[in-house]
């Protein structure tokens, strides 16, 4: 018998009385008859259109962005930094 197997419990103890449950089904949301009243209205139709520009305006803004970070942050391990470009006095040389 497997440990699994709920035959092999000779006390009983561990299962668990059915009790019969109630199920009843609850309409939720609007039928197809009744999407398709609103499929093709004009308001829900602009609303749509709407949201699927912000949509995908959204998404090119972030694509913008981080090509923008990219483009802004330059080369890794680069010496020059904005402190030393934005310092007025000279970089000290090392003569011999």
């Amino acid at each position: 018998m497997e440990p699994w197997d709920s035959e092999s419990n000779a006390a009983g103890s561990t299962s668990i009385p059915e009790k019969p449950v109630d199920v009843t089904t609850r309409k939720v949301g609007l039928s197809r008859e009744e999407l398709e009243m609103y499929r093709n209205d004009p308001f829900w139709r602009n609303v749509r259109y709407f949201f699927f520009g912000l949509y995908w305006l959204a998404w090119l803004a972030m694509i913008g962005g981080a090509v923008a970070i990219v483009a802004v942050s330059g080369k890794i391990g680069s010496t020059t930094t904005v402190a030393t470009t934005l310092s007025t006095s000279p970089l000290p040389t090392t003569s011999q």
